[in-house]
């Protein structure tokens, strides 16, 4: 994510400072409608590579795993093959002539794009991060070398799309070649019909849920809040808040993506142990969500003012509302894999189907008369209602015992740190000092409020024993101290 951060940085600034706000809008109108058809023809398939790949893994069969993978890979190819044929007649036959040439290798790069999620997932699979890792340096590299080669030779919008297609086509060949290197060449297994059939379920099921989440949860609110209230003013200060609130779930989202990889490399071993770590890492997310988010709606008002002025100043309210009620997807990175790994999206995409429908009812019900708060409020209610709904129902269909009475010492904590935030900064005159002040204060508490409540369990312990262990040596003398405050268990 911090490379994904910076390389955004690189690309977009020089590209909106050399190419101008006339030319970068149309060009990214055309990227946004690319990425869009590549993200839903990419749905299901990746997912199901992981998935049963891992599954083929925790049994030791390699040739099955070598089997899925070329299956997936072909599938995956006829799926960039259809991208890449509409895609290229619809952008000669509606676009710009003065954007050909850009609006074609935007599209192309479509495919490479949508080819390396394959052996991504198949290296996410296998648990090699560390390939991956090293795939999107060395894509990141190359599409700011480019980017900046080209814009210094006035290619203009061309030098961005090359860059991007480039891009794209190195951390396909880069993350190939790992995986081919990882399987090796070897007998492999042809998929019976039996897993076949549940790997169609799989994806379809799959792309259910996640078109839900994308119309649902991601646009259906700032689609109403556009009907429904007619300031434009309204819409800025929602997307503001909703942006903040985004990179935050980011944030957790970064642990709750390792969770899940841990949970896939669960499957096919032991459901015992893929339930342990699901409940732990509940915990954990939730924990760390809650420290973020109340941290954040305490400090909110004065962010948004210190970052884009007063003439923002409704917006911290929105973000407020949004901050407080984004612990609930916060969370879904964790739930959903639970659901993945037992082959129960089905039942994922009615509960979140008939949460999205009490997203809409909210949305007419209170933007009429709250506008970009009520939106905030329709969002994270229904939200925090789906991963309710969805955590209840892992426990009594599938099993999982998730261990709620220690998410209460968490969410207290994420509280008293909220409220020593806001109190620390109330009484300053100037924004950016509350800001500060609360910041540093929040930070201050938040280890204090960890050992008063005994946040963390000797299980708990033991892990971020582990941790420290693992850690640098400059790290571990740094770490050590605080961890042994935190737990209050005289760790070594």
């Amino acid at each position: 994510m911090a490379l994904t951060f910076v390389g955004a940085l690189c690309w977009s600034i020089p590209v909106a400072r050399v190419i101008g706000p006339a030319k970068i809008g149309y060009f990214s109108v055309v990227w946004f409608w690319a990425m869009v058809g590549g993200n839903i023809a990419s749905l299901g398939v990746p997912g199901a590579t992981r998935r049963y790949m891992a599954e083929a893994l925790g049994r030791n069969d390699l040739p099955l795993a070598r089997g899925i993978f070329l299956a997936t890979l072909k599938l995956q190819a006829l799926q960039a093959l259809g991208v890449l044929i509409v895609g290229e007649a619809i952008v000669f036959a509606f676009t710009r002539p003065d954007y050909w040439s850009s609006s074609w290798l935007l599209v192309f790069s479509l495919a490479p794009r949508l080819l390396a999620l394959i052996p991504s997932s198949a290296l996410m699979a296998g648990e090699h991060l560390k390939q991956n890792l090293i795939a999107s340096v060395a894509n990141a590299t190359v599409m700011i070398a480019v980017l900046w080669i080209g814009l210094s030779l006035g290619w203009g919008v061309v030098a961005a799309a090359a860059a991007i297609l480039v891009e794209f086509v190195v951390d396909l060949a880069v993350k190939m070649a790992f995986t081919l290197h990882w399987l090796k060449l070897g007998p492999r297994v042809a998929i019976e019909p039996q897993l076949r059939r549940r790997m169609v379920s799989f994806s379809g099921k799959s792309t259910l849920v996640m078109l839900l989440g994308f119309v649902v949860w991601d646009k259906s609110d700032i689609f109403f809040l556009n009907l429904l209230d007619p300031d434009p003013r309204s819409w800025s200060f929602f997307t503001a808040a909703l942006g903040f609130a985004e990179r935050i779930i980011g944030l957790v989202g970064v642990f709750g993506n390792g969770i899940s990889v841990a949970l896939y490399g669960e499957i096919g071993r032991s459901v015992r142990k893929l339930h342990e770590v699901a409940a732990v890492g509940l915990k954990y997310c939730f924990l760390l969500a809650s420290v973020l988010f109340f941290g954040m709606a305490s400090v909110a008002p004065w962010l948004i003012v210190t970052l884009y002025g007063k003439a923002y100043a409704p917006a911290g309210t929105v973000l407020v509302v949004a901050a407080l009620l984004a612990i609930g997807k916060s969370v879904m990175p964790v739930i959903s894999t639970v659901f993945a790994a037992a082959e129960r999206q089905g039942s994922m995409a009615v509960i979140v189907g008939c949460c999205g429908a009490v997203n809409v009812a909210l949305d007419l019900l209170l933007i009429p008369r709250y506008g970009p708060i009520g939106a905030a409020l329709a969002n994270g209610l229904a939200q925090s209602l789906a991963a309710a709904v969805l955590i209840w129902w892992a426990s009594r269909a599938i099993g999982v015992q998730w261990r709620i009475g220690e998410l209460l010492p968490a969410a207290i904590a994420g509280l008293g740190v909220g409220i020593v935030a806001h109190a620390a900064g109330r009484w300053l005159p100037w924004p950016p000092l509350r800001l500060a002040a609360g910041v540093a204060a929040g930070a201050l508490a938040c280890p204090v409020l960890f050992r008063l409540l005994r946040v963390f369990s000797a299980g708990d312990s033991y892990r971020l024993e582990e941790l420290s262990r693992r850690a640098p040596h400059w790290a571990r003398m740094r770490l050590a101290p605080l961890l042994r405050f935190v737990t209050a268990r005289g760790l070594a």
